[in-house]
Formats: structure tokens, C-alpha cells, sequence
């Protein structure tokens, strides 16, 4: 009965090694949840960097979409202006 419980107390050397390597196979467990966790943050974030480019560049096609409308505005303005201008000298002309 001593010797067993002597036996008990002393590990042998391959259960140490065993636990060691169990140990190790635990600690590469949690390093790979762990690095698969950043990959999971970093994904996250290029989502986000891309919505936010999205909409950056929805806000830019409308703001350029809002110039073209002011511009054609401004075309037709200056066509409206070149017309009443034809009318005062064909109406100059009239009374000459």
C-alpha cells in the first residue's frame, strides 16, 4: 500500500511530458482563437472602411449629379438671357 501511494506521488516521466504537451496543445488552442479573433476585428473594420467609402463616394456621384443640374440651369439661364436679348434688338430694329 506504501509503494503505491509512493508511486502516486512520484509522476513518471512520460505522464510529465503528457501533461506538458497537453499543456502546449491548450496553449496553441487559445494563441489560435485568439489570432482568430484579431482576423475577425480586422475583417470587421475593412467592412466598415468599405461602407464608409461607399457612402463617400454615393455623397460624391450626388453632389456631382446636383453641379451637372446647376450647370444645365445655368446653360439654360444664359440661353433665356441670349433670347430676350435677340428680341430687344429685333424690337430696336422695329423702330429704327
Amino acid at each position: 500500500m506504501t509503494e503505491n501511494i509512493k508511486k502516486l506521488e512520484k509522476p513518471s516521466k512520460q505522464h510529465v511530458c503528457g501533461v506538458y504537451t497537453a499543456s502546449q496543445l491548450v496553449y496553441t488552442a487559445l494563441q489560435l482563437v485568439y489570432t482568430a479573433s484579431q482576423l475577425v476585428y480586422t475583417a470587421s473594420q475593412l467592412v466598415y472602411t468599405a461602407s464608409q467609402l461607399v457612402y463617400t463616394a454615393s455623397q460624391l456621384v450626388y453632389t456631382a449629379s446636383q453641379l451637372v443640374y446647376t450647370a444645365s440651369q445655368l446653360v439654360y439661364t444664359a440661353s433665356q438671357l441670349v433670347y430676350t436679348a435677340s428680341q430687344l434688338v429685333y424690337t430696336a430694329s422695329q423702330l429704327v
